[in-house]
């Protein structure tokens, strides 16, 4: 009959042969023991306990052996405690390598409390925030005759202005952000509505005038192109004003409106002399034929008004005897594309000069006789078309039915105004008076700061978690989780300066919500980008002819004297 003894000593022996392994297993749970030592973690504490004091089992089954059998090795007991250490040193770095990724698990695995708001956002994390790039689309198909269409929400339901007429429209984006694509498909939408639709662009847009052909050949309207840095004859600036609105034209165009500071003295000269081109002016008149019979007392009255004045003389392109009729196109529809320039200060005052020419038409119709046609002007880079008559009529245009649709790439561009007009006064003009804004990608975080508060502000989550020194001397999560409410922009900064190329902000249609534009689907047309072919009068020429021989004539007399 087998004793107890025996079955005892059977059992120990294998605990004492792996020593080695019962001491790494006990230094290795006590080291988790004493680290799962705080209330949250009791659980964990007492698995570690319990597996520790397994591993002491086999220092026990060494000191009954010794008492039960002839055994005196104390290797066994060397080896339990060799092994204790390397558990120890194996736990340690254990939990100094993998503790992060068992709170990562952890914390994806815990589910969170259910009245939770959403959270500040994370620029590393900005995609989460902001919506999926959609495929492009073909916008005429939300087309519609009772609203203006003005993108894709994120859930893909179109945005709609859903009033009869469009108010100022602020766009704000930089360079292939969207900015363009969304001028092309709310011009497009105007000449559907036989809207009188000018386009004054600075930059000479690849595609812009080749949609706004192709719109205006699906609604039969009238299209023309203008080119103000080509030389050839194209339109008067001029026709059909009055002597007011001519005089008004040259302030706007030469900067010389007063600001009640002291340097309106230096422009008396000049406003004296836009006067007096204003009581000239007769009908049929151009700048070049007014500067062919005035030239003399320009030059011996204002010097820096006769140069500017000459220079407008010089631009053929809108010193027409005929041509495209401004006055027409306001009155009867159709659409017309202007290109200017962005660094040939003759050509920039041109553009100052047609806005305020377009103002000054739209003002000049009759309201009594019904609704007046509406009057969409688009002006791309803004900064290139200000003046100070223009932005003090702005307000007012409105009532007169006239919308402008001013695009521009960040705050810094409105600051960048011409003399006579006050940064602050610009950025505020146009902000106030424009219902509907949009801005697409930007680059300068004070122009998404401006428009993140546009958007109003949410209550959030924050947090602050607690974290304490682990034995590895290891800094850990250790449970503690405190929320509190704080407020964030409900578009905030981050997620204006990462939008996804054509995904933009609306604001002004309910609340601020996401908005995607396409491309309008068209081809090139040579036809898109042809000039008008105009001749000269001949009187004009013999004119021009006479003076510039009297010149040459006055040249050597001069050159005579001086010999």
């Amino acid at each position: 009959m087998i004793s107890f003894n025996n079955i005892l000593v059977s059992v120990l022996i294998p605990a004492v042969e792996h020593s080695l392994i019962y001491g790494v297993l006990s230094g290795f749970c006590a080291f988790f023991w004493l680290a799962f030592s705080k209330k949250e973690k009791e659980f964990l504490s007492s698995i570690s306990a319990f597996l520790s004091a397994l591993g002491v089992f086999s220092v026990i089954a060494w000191i009954v052996l010794i008492f039960l059998t002839p055994f005196n090795s104390k290797t066994p007991l060397i080896l339990w405690f060799c092994g204790a250490f390397l558990g120890v040193v194996i736990a340690f770095f254990s939990e100094r390598k993998y503790l992060n990724v068992v709170e990562k698990v952890l914390k994806a695995s815990t589910k969170k409390s259910d009245l939770e708001r959403d959270k500040k956002t994370d620029v590393r994390e900005i995609e989460k925030f902001l919506p999926v790039k959609k495929e492009n689309y073909d916008p005429k198909q939300y087309f519609k005759d009772d609203a203006f269409f003005i993108g894709l929400d994120k859930d893909n339901a179109p945005i709609y202005w859903k009033e009869a007429t469009l108010p100022h429209i602020q766009v704000c984006g930089m360079t292939g952000s969207g900015k363009g694509v969304f001028l092309g498909s709310i011009a497009a939408q105007c000449i559907r509505r036989n809207e009188c639709v000018v386009v004054l662009d600075p930059k000479n847009d690849e595609w812009q005038p080749h949609v706004l052909k192709a719109a205006a050949d699906e609604s039969e309207v009238p299209y023309v192109f203008i080119d103000l840095t080509k030389p050839e004859y194209q339109f008067n600036i001029f026709e059909d004003a009055t002597r007011d609105e001519v005089e008004e034209l040259l302030l706007a165009a030469f900067e010389l409106s007063e600001r009640g500071e002291a340097s309106d003295f230096y422009k008396i000269a000049d406003r004296k002399a836009a006067s007096f081109i204003a009581d000239n002016f007769e009908k049929g008149s151009t700048a070049e034929t007014l500067w062919i019979k005035h030239f003399k007392y320009l030059e011996k009255t204002a010097e820096n008004f006769a140069g500017k004045f000459r220079e407008l003389a010089e631009l053929k392109a809108v010193n027409a005897d005929s041509g495209l009729s401004l006055k027409t196109v306001v009155e009867n529809g159709g659409a017309v594309y202007i290109v200017g320039s962005m660094r040939n200060v003759k050509v920039t005052r041109i553009q100052k000069m047609v806005l305020v020419r377009l103002i000054q038409l739209a003002e000049a119709r009759d309201r009594m006789t019904g609704n007046l046609r509406q009057v969409c002007i688009v002006l791309d880079e803004l900064k290139y078309h200000l003046s100070r008559i223009a932005l003090e009529a702005l307000g007012a245009a409105r009532d007169k039915g006239v919308h402008v649709v001013m695009a521009h790439q960040s705050i810094a561009d409105l600051q960048d105004c011409p003399k006579d007009l006050e940064p602050h006064a610009v950025v505020g003009a146009v902000f106030e008076n424009s219902k509907i804004k949009v801005v697409y990608k930007v680059e300068m975080p004070e122009t998404a700061e401006i428009f993140a508060r546009k958007s109003g502000k949410i209550l959030v989550e924050d947090e602050s978690r607690g974290i304490e020194r682990s034995l590895s001397l290891t800094e850990h999560f250790n449970g503690e989780r405190n929320l509190w409410q704080s407020e964030r922009y409900f578009i905030d900064e981050n997620m204006i300066l990462n939008l996804p190329k054509g995904c933009g902000v609306v604001f002004g249609i309910d609340k601020a919500q996401f908005s995607y534009i396409s491309p309008l689907i068209t081809t090139k047309s040579p036809d898109a980008v042809k000039l008008p072919v105009i001749e000269r009068l001949p009187e004009i020429k013999k004119e021009k002819d006479e003076e510039q021989k009297q010149s040459v004539n006055n040249a050597a007399i001069n050159f005579e004297e001086l010999g």
